[in-house]
């Protein structure tokens, strides 16, 4: 029986779906015995130096992991992103697009002032920030960044004054993402601190959706999780093809980057940059009835106010129109549910995004996007 070594931490919860990704495919198909560290539920690649096993899939942050993995001689994956090539055979998340879908997610709800809070030196929080940074410009709107000292070589010094000092002077209200969950709870904690609202102030958004940070922080943490079941068995198909000789140069030399899942939206991003109540609860109504037929003249009733008012203030507070908004918003829902990876049939999507037809969703991707909701469900 083949021996496979599990070299990343095992407590942390979007490693888990990691695991169970890479366990579900040897229930499938491998049948190999799968070790770790049974005590600290953590085996580092140091422990691995003198080790005769058959495989090795883990976090390979440093090109001395790198050379002493090497030195082993024995297949391996690399799930981390810290390096910005990796000599080992990797299989991880999209992280340029986790910093795009994060910015969309944010410029959703109004803002005209974001943030990125990352990571020097660190590979995966640049490309997070790059697609951050390149949505927000070409959305036209002010953008900010602070990078941290990495703590995955040096040391962990506390608590950050330049980030405190960095945060309290940002424009407000702001919108800002974090290169992770725990970084996005270190910037909540900087927050609380000097009375800074979360997200009345200051929305805030994280990466990896690790449950335990994410649901009892107060506010609760909206955040991008990344596919981890896929990300765990792709890894393991591909462990089990270079151990049996099968991979190809091609698989050897090519990354598998896997698209993140969509935002899980919690409350410290339940907030939306308008200073009118009358418009916040029109915009509310949107949201919360998209799927339904809903039009101009149903939110004037609902809220009480003349079309030309609504017409206004939407131009205005928003640069845009009510129905376009409103289309904006369908697109939206129907691009989440695209990328879910669901088999739904595009008239299904239609519908559950409150398109009349196929036909309407079409024309609505296309203004958007420059192509249709077909096209786009096969990228």
């Amino acid at each position: 029986m083949k021996q496979i070594a599990l070299a990343f931490p095992m407590g942390v919860s979007h490693l888990e779906r990691v695991a169970y990704g890479i366990r579900r495919y040897n229930r499938e198909k491998a049948n190999w015995l799968l070790i770790t560290n049974p005590e600290r539920h953590h085996l580092e690649l140091e422990q691995l130096r003198n080790w005769q096993g058959d495989g090795v899939i883990g976090f390979i942050n440093t090109p001395e992991e790198v050379e002493m993995i090497q030195e082993l001689g024995i297949p391996a994956i690399n799930l981390s992103g810290a390096l910005a090539t990796s000599p080992i055979p990797r299989v991880r998340v999209d992280y340029y697009k986790i910093g795009c879908k994060g910015a969309e997610h944010l410029l959703a709800r109004g803002f005209d002032n974001l943030a990125y809070y990352g990571i020097k030196d660190v590979w995966y929080a640049q490309e997070i920030g790059r697609g951050f940074q390149e949505t927000v410009i070409d959305h036209e709107k002010k953008f900010f960044q602070y990078n941290a000292q990495s703590t995955l070589t040096g040391s962990w010094s506390g608590a950050d004054e330049e980030l405190s000092d960095w945060l309290e002077s940002l424009p407000k209200p702001i919108a800002l993402m974090a290169a992770h969950d725990p970084r996005a709870l270190e910037v909540l904690q900087t927050c609380l601190q000097r009375d800074i609202r979360v997200p009345e102030d200051l929305a805030l958004l994280g990466v990896n959706n690790d449950s335990i940070t994410c649901e009892l922080s107060n506010p609760t943490l909206s955040s991008i999780p990344r596919d981890g079941e896929r990300i765990g068995y792709e890894a393991a198909a591909l462990l089990d093809r270079m151990i049996k000789g099968i991979a190809t140069k091609e698989e050897l030399a090519n990354e598998v980057v896997i698209p993140p899942l969509k935002a899980i939206d919690r409350g410290s991003t339940a907030y939306l940059a308008l200073k009118d109540p009358d418009l916040l609860n029109a915009v509310s109504y949107i949201r919360k009835n998209i799927d339904k037929q809903i039009n101009v003249n149903s939110i004037c009733q609902y809220i009480s106010k003349s079309r030309r008012w609504l017409e206004y203030s939407f131009k205005k507070e928003m640069g845009t129109s009510p129905l376009d908004f409103i289309i904006k918003v369908r697109v939206s829902k129907a691009k989440e549910i695209l990328e879910d990876g669901s088999n739904f049939k595009l008239s299904a999507v239609a519908y559950m995004a409150g398109f009349s037809s196929t036909d309407q969703m079409n024309k609505a991707f296309r203004k958007i996007y420059g192509k249709n909701a077909r096209e786009f469900k096969s990228l």
